[in-house]
């Protein structure tokens, strides 16, 4: 079965298989694509599209294998992504207008259509934590800690040199790295892809009270939102909390 071929898929050949080769005239009905689609072709050569997806969201794919060629005639900015879960999860980089490649589309289970992609990964989880419910001060607060554990560019694929660290969160391996690995596995998520870390973070405050989501949620300072992750969340032992609260106040004021 398609989906679950999916991570071993992933796990044999990267996102490396993911990765996009071209440019067409965007904007304009282009190669059988309309303006405003993105479109796979039954194979990988231009002709007439089999498939056609133009509202924003994740759409699942049935049964589409093997080499095709995926356009993304979209306007405005608005982005594409292929996602090895259904429903849009373990999505790959995001595709800008105009871009087009030859993939393998076994892996993938669903296509992931947006307005456009985030500027970088600190907006990204910026912008997800905003979106469950976090204020600003808070998301900030998060944020900031993940720049500290993982680097500023907030790196998934972050590993701790000589150390057990994995992730934005730099989750230990043999304890919550293992976790997020299954849990992850479990939904035929990436573990490694920056949407399942957040969304992990999301699953572990929502489930774990010792995780300090109530102290998270009660801060209305930057500072306070930062030290309440930091020191429940992260359970740091060299913190650097003034590096943390530095860079959650950049973040803060980065995104009004």
């Amino acid at each position: 079965m398609k989906a679950s071929r999916a991570l071993a898929a992933v796990a044999a050949v990267g996102f490396a298989s993911l990765a996009w080769g071209g440019t067409a005239p965007a904007h304009a009905d282009t190669n059988g694509c309309p303006s405003g689609y993105v479109c796979i072709y039954p194979s990988n050569s231009w002709g007439t599209p089999s498939l056609k997806f133009y509202n924003y969201g994740a759409t699942n794919l049935s049964n589409v294998v093997g080499t095709h060629r995926v356009f993304n005639n979209q306007t405005g900015g608005a982005i594409v992504q292929l996602c090895t879960a259904y429903n849009g999860g373990g999505c790959g980089a995001a595709q800008a207008p105009g871009w087009y490649a030859d993939v393998d589309l076994t892996p993938i289970n669903s296509v992931n259509l947006a307005a456009q992609a985030p500027a970088n990964n600190q907006t990204a989880a910026f912008n997800f934590f905003r979106s469950i419910g976090y204020t600003r001060e808070q998301a900030a607060g998060v944020v900031g800690n993940l720049m500290q554990e993982s680097g500023t560019s907030v790196n998934p694929g972050a590993v701790q040199p000589g150390g057990p660290g994995r992730g934005i969160a730099q989750w230990s391996v043999g304890d919550r790295w293992d976790t997020l690995v299954s849990w992850a596995q479990s939904r035929g998520e990436d573990p490694w892809a920056l949407q399942t870390q957040l969304e992990f973070i999301q699953h572990e405050l929502d489930t774990q009270g010792w995780l300090g989501k109530s102290q998270l949620t009660s801060a209305t300072t930057v500072y306070d939102a930062t030290v309440a992750f930091e020191d429940n969340y992260e359970r740091c032992g060299d913190c650097q909390t003034s590096t943390r609260v530095s860079y959650a106040t950049q973040v803060y004021n980065a995104h009004p």
